[in-house]
């Protein structure tokens, strides 16, 4: 369950490490991995004199493995990773020096802006998942609890866990107001079980689709705000040229009478010119 954003203060996260190992012909990638329990990660507990992943020196004894070539493992079984590992001759290893907790405290998120002012958080691709980068100091993400490094696990209540950092940038850069989930430690787990999902393409249609939906939502609010604003100008305007015809009409009427007036007294015909020229 999530929990607000000020309860308590971020623990410090997990140091992770990347690592290209290339496989000498006839060998192994010089190391021997274990996994305690059922779904408890798998950890490094021996590494082979002179092996690949010694000579890379970033492998050590009890560090987990978190993905192999950008698959995530971290819940596979010993005998998957393996697999794994033994179908590449090169990889690429994610590795950390403890396996996240399978259920990361959550913490909720409200932005609103503020006349009309970005949030003030930056995202980036994690490889799984999407962190924040940076949080501007002063701004509505800073005083809301955003935490550089923390992980953003939805968006209004819709998971963003296969999003790229620019997918959810869009989904809710441009709102006046949204909801977050972050945490500090990436749900592996449950990652996973959305990647591998049959539906996980459908879900995550569904998932864009409500979010676009309350996109639309907002850009009508907007529209029909500005199409308010213009009928009041509109009005306004009018009611300016219904003043200003009513001034002229009753100028005019006071020249038609001056000419009357002139015309009844039998003055020169210049004075009756001037008076009707302030007619025209």
């Amino acid at each position: 369950a999530a929990v607000s954003a000020a309860a308590a203060p971020a623990p410090a996260l997990p140091q992770t490490r990347s690592v290209h190992l290339v496989k000498p012909a006839g060998t192994g990638f010089g190391m021997k991995i274990k996994s305690d329990e059922p779904n408890s990660g798998v950890t490094v507990f021996e590494l082979t004199t002179g092996g690949a992943a010694e000579k890379s020196g970033k492998v050590r004894i009890g560090d987990y493995i978190l993905e192999v070539n950008g698959k995530v493992v971290a819940n596979l079984s010993h005998d998957e990773v393996v697999d794994e590992l033994r179908s590449h001759n090169e990889v690429d290893l994610l590795l950390t020096t403890g396996l996240p907790s399978a259920e990361p405290e959550r913490r909720i998120v409200h932005l609103t802006k503020k006349n009309d002012q970005p949030y003030g958080l930056q995202l980036a691709d994690a490889n799984p998942g999407v962190r924040i980068a940076h949080v501007d100091a002063g701004t509505v993400a800073a005083d809301s609890g955003c935490v550089a490094g923390d992980y953003v696990l939805e968006v209004d209540n819709s998971s963003v866990l296969t999003f790229t950092a620019a997918e959810v940038n869009g989904l809710f850069v441009n709102r006046p107001q949204t909801e977050l989930v972050v945490c500090t430690n990436f749900p592996y787990n449950e990652y996973h079980s959305q990647a591998i999902s049959e539906d996980s393409s459908n879900a995550r249609l569904e998932s864009v689709q409500r979010l676009a939906n309350a996109a639309e939502a907002d850009a009508a609010m907007v529209l029909e705000q500005a199409q308010r604003v213009t009928q009041e100008k509109m009005a306004e305007v009018q009611q300016d040229l219904l003043r200003k015809k009513t001034q002229h009409d009753v100028m005019a009427a006071e020249a038609e009478e001056q000419v009357r007036r002139v015309e009844a007294e039998e003055l020169p015909p210049s004075a009756v010119l001037i008076a009707k020229a302030a007619l025209q």
